[in-house]
């Protein structure tokens, strides 16, 4: 049907010899792999890290992929002593860190967590505290460990393994550069 009042004009536009000016290359202050600034990571610049193609329904333009898909598997550690403890990992309490996948965002460890047990900053100085786990909470660990496992591979094309050491609790940096 006709349109009140819609009025409509067409004009072509030619893109002769401008096609032939065009050089694909990098603007000249341009940083990559090892010379990229923060919070950008590059393969060559992170090791070990391997991707394959796989049929993971990894979450695409906000629908589960069908096909085969990019996964970027996350290297286990080679410690024969089996995954690391929180407590092994304490020195990152504190500590600022770049988290999240492809994007960066920086924040403070806040608190570790392994199926043990917790490990938290220690109130007014001293060592950082380890709070056990009870047989519930050690479950409970579990089960969050599975829900992020499979949040990063349908989410972000992260595959984190069959195993886990730590979970890192974090507070996001608001407002830092």
């Amino acid at each position: 049907p006709a349109l009140p009042r819609c009025t409509v004009g067409c004009r072509s536009w030619s893109c002769e010899g401008s096609h032939k000016r065009f050089v694909p290359m990098l603007c000249p202050q341009a940083m990559l792999g090892s010379c990229a600034p923060e919070g950008f990571p590059t393969f060559n610049t992170k090791p070990g890290f391997v991707s394959s193609l796989a049929s993971a329904g990894v979450n695409v333009f906000g629908m589960a992929s069908r096909k085969e898909t990019r996964v970027v598997a996350v290297p286990e550690a080679t410690d024969l002593n089996g995954p690391p403890l929180a407590k092994d990992v304490q020195g990152l309490l504190g500590r600022q860190v770049w988290v999240g996948w492809p994007h960066h965002r920086r924040a403070v460890v806040a608190r570790l967590s392994d199926e043990g047990g917790t490990v938290v900053p220690p109130r007014g100085g001293g060592p950082p505290q380890e709070l056990p786990h009870s047989p519930t909470e050690r479950l409970q660990f579990r089960k969050e460990w599975e829900y992020h496992r499979t949040l990063a591979l349908l989410r972000q094309g992260l595959d984190l393994g069959p195993r886990c050491g730590v979970l890192v609790y974090v507070r996001w940096l608001l407002g830092a550069r």
